[in-house]
């Protein structure tokens, strides 16, 4: 009888072992799947927040401006003129003939933006302003031409933007811009035509706003 007994003991522990395995297993393939998401959600995430950068450039800092790349730069301009009310879109690439960012403002004034990403502390010179003077209005039509870098100007390049046509935004200025408080109109002292105060190009104090 006590081995019969011993027999059923040993079978029923044997049972409850293949049971808890086969558990064991069912709640690692849980916890398995449970990781998979966690890590797959994380990873979007990520990505998102990166788009989210370019996408939402009102709340941009300079120092997350400067870790843009060129293509996000001209994106981050595009989605800073949007947010003005400006209809622009990206244009930038190969033979883009000096224009990064084309748009169209409420008065129907065609804008024609040239992106400069620098490193920190670099200046855009002279002959940038010469292609953008040479092809804004001719090519692409411009009413307004501007130049819209992370980084700074040459001498140079500041006193021949009056003879050029060609607006300026510095570093700066773009923090400025891009913290959301002042839409790039008022930076640059541009009114609203029916008000009559603004004539292109050179209206008075224009050029030292």
């Amino acid at each position: 009888m006590l081995p019969l007994l011993g027999l059923a003991v040993v079978l029923l522990i044997a049972k409850g072992v293949v049971v808890l395995a086969e558990r064991q297993a069912w709640l690692l393939a849980v916890i398995g799947c449970a990781l998979a998401v966690a890590v797959g959600y994380a990873v979007r995430r990520v990505r998102w927040r990166g788009r989210a950068l370019v996408a939402r450039p009102a709340w941009l800092s300079l120092p997350q401006i400067d870790h843009l790349g060129h293509q996000q730069f001209e994106e981050a301009v595009r989605d800073l003129l949007r947010r003005d009310g400006i209809r622009a879109h990206r244009v930038g690439g190969a033979g883009d003939r000096g224009a990064d960012v084309i748009g169209s403002d409420v008065w129907g004034r065609r804008v024609v933006v040239q992106c400069k990403r620098t490193a920190v502390g670099g200046k855009v010179g002279d002959q940038v302003l010469q292609v953008v003077s040479g092809t804004a209005r001719p090519i692409h039509k411009a009413d307004l031409a501007l130049i819209v870098t992370n980084g700074g100007f040459t001498r140079n390049a500041l006193r021949n933007a009056p003879d050029y046509a060609v607006l300026l935004v510095d570093r700066q200025l773009l923090g400025r811009w891009a913290a959301g408080g002042e839409p790039l109109y008022e930076l640059l002292g541009v009114v609203d035509p029916p008000s009559g105060r603004w004539r292109w190009p050179m209206a008075k104090g224009f050029w030292n706003s």
